[in-house]
């Protein structure tokens, strides 16, 4: 255990706020109240309970969409 290379004061300090900063952030984002994107396309008499479900006169659909955040690479 003589080589095991001790963790330094100052490396601690700046570990522990990169952590402490990425749970704050996670917490942030979490918490934050997201947009409906069933709102904006539903006929009269459909409610939208979550962005995955909408209920209609017929009963409940769920409801699934793909989201592309990241740009198409094409290779020619």
């Amino acid at each position: 255990m003589g080589r095991v290379k001790t963790i330094a004061r100052r490396s601690f300090l700046i570990g522990s706020a990169a952590v402490a900063g990425g749970v704050i952030f996670g917490v942030y984002q979490y918490r934050r109240e997201g947009e409906n994107p069933l709102l904006a396309a539903l006929k009269p008499g459909e409610t939208a309970i979550t962005p995955y479900v909408k209920i209609d006169a017929q009963g409940i659909t769920p409801v699934s969409y793909t989201h592309l955040t990241l740009p198409t690479i094409y290779s020619v």
